[in-house]
């Protein structure tokens, strides 16, 4: 018997009715309401919808054996428990690095000041701030997915704001690379002749942008919003 069936069987029953009776309601036999029940044949989309007309109820609970509120609460709760477990993954990102950042500011700034090495202290400031701030935001979001189901309805604008926030990143990384890339690579004498022509500002530009929180922030929830599709 198939699921369809079962539900049809159960829906007559439950309405006290006979095959016959169902069969009077749809203009159809009672051999059509018998193969329906023992799952030989399936009615049509038409039929289904006449059927649940028939028991004074939707068409989900023919195909599915329950409503359409309780399709939308199952949802809702679906949704609720992806909120809590990607709200917990991020926010334990987000307290670790930011313990990470506490527990080295420090020694990253002896190392720069005592070492002449600026490495760690750039690595801290233009990876694991902007780090820290993106989790932040993302951990937010879900939060704020616990209270409603928030999302962009447009797809067209869902692509737009996705892709400015993509691009965000993607141009604060190579502001970021200007300042890493020779540090992480001092004898590839490329990166010398690569930044000979930019001003002491502009190779600089990524660790001011780094010092700019809402930059992280803004593309955090662009591209949360923008990967939630419809039904996301």
């Amino acid at each position: 018997m198939s699921s369809i069936g079962k539900n049809i069987r159960n829906l007559r029953k439950q309405k006290k009715m006979s095959q016959e009776q169902l069969a009077g309601l749809l203009h159809v036999t009672r051999q059509a309401v018998s193969n329906w029940e023992t799952g030989r044949t399936q009615p049509d989309i038409e039929t289904l919808e006449a059927i649940a007309g028939a028991f004074d109820t939707d068409i989900l609970m023919v195909l599915y054996g329950r409503r359409q509120e309780e399709a939308d609460a199952e949802t809702r709760q679906a949704r609720k428990k992806q909120c809590i477990r990607n709200a917990l993954l991020w926010g334990a990102l987000t307290l670790t690095g930011t313990l990470i950042y506490v527990f080295t500011k420090d020694w990253t700034e002896r190392m720069a000041q005592h070492y002449y090495d600026g490495l760690p202290r750039f690595l801290s400031v233009l990876i694991l701030c902007p780090a820290c701030f993106f989790a932040g935001t993302v951990t937010f979001m879900n939060i704020m997915g616990l209270l409603g189901d928030i999302r962009i309805r447009q797809a067209w604008v869902r692509r737009t704001v996705l892709g400015i926030s993509i691009g965000i990143l993607v141009f604060y990384f190579i502001a970021a690379s200007g300042v890493l890339l020779p540090l992480l690579l001092p004898d590839v004498h490329l990166f010398d002749e690569l930044f000979m022509g930019l001003n002491h500002i502009s190779l600089l530009l990524g660790y001011r942008l780094a010092k700019v929180p809402p930059l992280f922030f803004v593309s955090a929830a662009g591209i949360f919003l923008g990967m939630k599709g419809d039904k996301g």
